[in-house]
């Protein structure tokens, strides 16, 4: 008596794909791959057979093959008339997430020339130039993107990023200010996103006089006063922070814990410990059972040298 084995038609391609299909379900790529290959190889043309394979090779490690393959479909893409940008759209992610700077400018600069007004690829194209600090350049395809839609303020608010980065805070504000003029009603919003792409690039009293701009626009956001008190803390102004984030707490009182404890994680980081101690202190006097804060609070008090403290806020979350 011998085992029956099925004989596999390589030419049965609906077969072969839900074989491949069951196996990547199931994580295993490796043999997905070689039936894929063969799909691709008896149904040269088809583009579906291709995109397959480089899920396959991509979830299976082989990043260089699975950019190989989406980059053949892209060379497809990019020759038609209709752009799809199926294939695109994978590369681009991938070469963000790999931080392929050139390539990925590379590819929007090709999108782009082959479709000069598509308004999406060229706000790809601008964000590509922006990763790879690129900032004058993108600049110029946001002038283009204005000239398409004058009346998108996200664009001018990625613009004014772009002008920060170029040195050029007035021309910044300039943007930002238009953003608002189009969108009134986000008028704080817009403020507080100024304020940080200012904090991201270390301009801190220009941060601090955007935020301030939003809070006298409304003054009811919980996360415009956590920002004042983030822009203060990061110049070195700790009782002024305090105040911005009792400011949020008074008109959030059910967030006071967390916000106390986001207040200490950041004194933490500029080695604080004494003030990092007091954010965590009141952050457990607003929620006791929080086993959380008083971990937090004991590692305050080590970093600070206060090591009888550190046990009993030890113990008192052990005991929780």
């Amino acid at each position: 008596m011998g085992d029956d084995i099925p004989v596999i038609n390589m030419a049965d391609s609906d077969y072969l794909l839900k074989l491949a299909e069951d196996h990547m379900e199931a994580g295993r790529f490796a043999e997905a791959i070689p039936l894929l290959l063969h799909l691709r190889d008896l149904h040269r043309g088809e583009d579906s057979y291709v995109m397959k394979l480089a899920w396959a090779y991509h979830d299976n490690g082989q990043l260089a093959e699975a950019l190989a393959c989406l980059e053949e479909l892209f060379e497809k893409e990019v020759s038609r008339r209709i752009f799809t940008g199926f294939a695109f759209d994978e590369l681009v992610r991938i070469y963000k997430r790999e931080n392929m700077t050139d390539r990925l400018v590379a590819i929007c600069e090709r999108a782009v020339a082959a479709q000069p007004d598509d308004f999406a690829l060229l706000g790809d194209l601008a964000e590509a130039y922006l990763k790879a600090e690129m900032a004058a350049e993108a600049v110029s395809v946001f002038q283009r993107m204005i000239a398409l839609d004058p009346r998108e303020s996200v664009v001018y608010c990625r613009m004014g990023d772009a002008l920060i980065a170029l040195d050029d805070e007035e021309g910044a504000e300039r943007a930002y200010e238009k953003a608002i003029s189009l969108d009134p009603q986000d008028t704080g919003l817009y403020y507080s996103r100024l304020a940080d792409a200012f904090l991201k690039a270390d301009r801190l009293a220009s941060a601090e006089r955007a935020i301030r701009k939003g809070i006298a626009f409304d003054d009811t956001k919980p996360a415009f006063h956590l920002a004042l008190g983030d822009i203060l803390l990061a110049g070195g102004d700790t009782e002024g922070a305090f105040s911005a984030y009792e400011e949020a707490v008074r008109l959030f009182e059910g967030a006071a814990g967390a916000y106390y404890q986001r207040l200490g994680n950041s004194l933490m980081k500029k080695s604080l410990p004494a003030e990092a101690c007091r954010a965590f202190r009141l952050a457990v006097a607003a929620e006791p059972a929080n086993p959380l804060y008083l971990l937090r609070l004991a590692e305050a008090y080590l970093a600070d040298g206060l090591y009888e403290e550190a046990q009993e806020a030890l113990r008192r979350a052990q005991n929780l």
